[in-house]
């Protein structure tokens, strides 16, 4: 710390910690107005109380039935281990786990002002650091018990050392790996971070150096890997397969494969697809398919006979003779699609995905939603910063401007292409643009504050 502490003289101490309680406030803020967890955190949930009870990773109801190993749930265990870790220092406090996760994000929030001080300047920092600390597209995660605040906070940190890199003329290495391996063992989907690192690691390096740049990446990426590769081993000791399955349940069973493959053949949108997949067919309250699901002759009426089927069994899984059923429906749907059909399919859940980011007046993009929020008006100007970033910004701007594109692109492609159309999984995209914001309007208002003094001098010459 002290090092650190060094290299901030007392202005910019000052300018830091406002940035850091303001950050905090709004975020504890919200953590105690705006409390609610989803589906996901009963998953979470059982997987914390097994290691807060000591039966390490399982995703089995806590005190039923025997402790069975388990990959860590729906990502890797590294929250859940937060969790955990907070309720054994806090009496088991739900609320001492909002209020921890939001302490973090300051921190981070703080770092990644004081890494845009080392780079840019003191307004750059100003800004970036008020911008995201009121940021509503991350605040609101405050209250959320889910991983989604925390990786925010670990892509700042990585964002900050991308910064400090620019600055050091070199990828620093070992702290950028700790950083990715953070933001990777709470959401796997981190690892796409590895993109805007790549593109970043190439523009500090000068041509002559491309393969120390290109060898520092590989080495965070290794780092990143070795991680992952030590979990998987452990996997497999405890008798599971080396990478996760997929489509966990929040009780730790699995949704049919044959059933799961049928509904990845049509579903686009957030509110259709949480509709199939998030109900048991049993629910008739929630569970709905639309139309669009039916596309082959007979079909409607073969899923009619499924679910009926299925509603006919005991249990709360979809038997196997139904299961098989929707797997030969998925692979008559998926054989009987052109290149055509799939390229559309593709299309309409990237404008589910991406909508509201490009155009937040965007009907019919499947999320439930008929008007426009706040947030969906600040993540539209977030995206016009960054565009006009790229056109107008200085060398280093336009690169976190391209970054900030490149990681937009790699995360939706990403998900569009697993029919995985929820828009908080674009939520980590916001300090990448709120980052490449501030820093283009520091720089339209250093060359306002430049164009006035220019006519303050020539006013003052003639």
């Amino acid at each position: 710390m002290r090092p650190l502490l060094a290299t901030i003289d007392r202005p910019d101490r000052f300018l830091l910690a406002a940035i850091f309680a303001l950050a905090l406030i709004v975020r504890i803020g919200f953590a105690l107005a705006m409390p609610y967890d989803s589906g996901d955190w009963v998953l979470y949930r059982n997987v914390a109380e097994n290691i807060y009870r000591g039966c390490g990773v399982a995703v089995t109801i806590p005190g039923v039935g025997d402790c069975v190993p388990h990959f860590g749930g729906n990502q890797l265990p590294l929250f859940p281990a937060f969790a955990a870790a907070v309720w054994h220092m806090s009496r088991h406090s739900n609320v001492a786990i909002l209020l921890t996760q939001s302490l973090l994000s300051a921190v981070s929030i703080a770092y990644l002002a004081y890494a845009v001080r080392r780079t840019f300047t003191r307004p750059a920092a100003l800004l970036a650091g008020v911008l995201l600390a009121c940021s509503p597209v991350g605040a609101i995660c405050a209250g959320n018990l889910e991983t989604e605040l925390l990786t925010l906070a670990a892509t700042n940190w990585v964002l900050a050392e991308l910064l400090l890199s620019i600055e050091a003329d070199r990828l620093r290495t070992l702290p950028l790996a700790v950083a990715l391996t953070v933001a990777v063992w709470l959401r796997m989907d981190s690892v796409l971070l590895l993109a805007p690192v790549a593109l970043v690691a190439c523009a500090v390096a000068a041509p002559p150096r491309l393969r120390r740049a290109i060898t520092s990446w590989s080495v965070v990426t290794a780092i990143v890997a070795a991680s992952c590769l030590a979990w998987s081993v452990r996997n497999v000791a405890v008798g599971l397969p080396a990478l996760p399955r997929p489509w966990v349940k929040t009780d730790g069973t699995y949704w049919a494969r044959g059933y799961t493959d049928w509904v990845t053949t049509w579903v686009v949108g957030q509110q259709e697809r949480g509709d199939a997949l998030y109900y048991d067919p049993r629910d008739t309250r929630h569970f709905r398919l639309p139309d669009t699901a039916y596309a082959l002759l007979g079909e409607r009426n073969e899923v009619a006979r499924l679910i009926t089927l299925t509603r006919a069994t005991s249990g709360t899984a979809i038997p196997p003779a139904a299961d098989a059923g929707f797997a030969r429906l998925a692979h008559a749907r998926e054989t009987a699609l052109t290149s055509v059909d799939r390229l559309r399919r593709f299309a309409a859940r990237t404008r589910a995905l991406s909508a509201r980011w490009f155009w937040p007046f965007a009907q019919g993009v499947g999320d439930g939603r008929d008007r426009v929020s706040v947030t969906d008006l600040y993540r539209f100007a977030l995206t016009i910063a960054v565009l006009l970033a790229a056109a107008i910004g200085t060398r280093r701007t336009r690169l976190f401007a391209a970054a900030s594109m490149l990681y937009a692109v790699a995360r939706v492609i990403f998900f569009a292409a697993g029919a995985n159309t929820e828009l908080r999984y674009l939520v980590e995209l916001s300090p990448f643009f709120e980052l490449t914001a501030a820093l283009i309007a520091a720089e339209l208002l250093a060359r306002l504050a430049l164009s006035r003094s220019n006519l303050a001098r020539r006013a003052a010459t003639t």
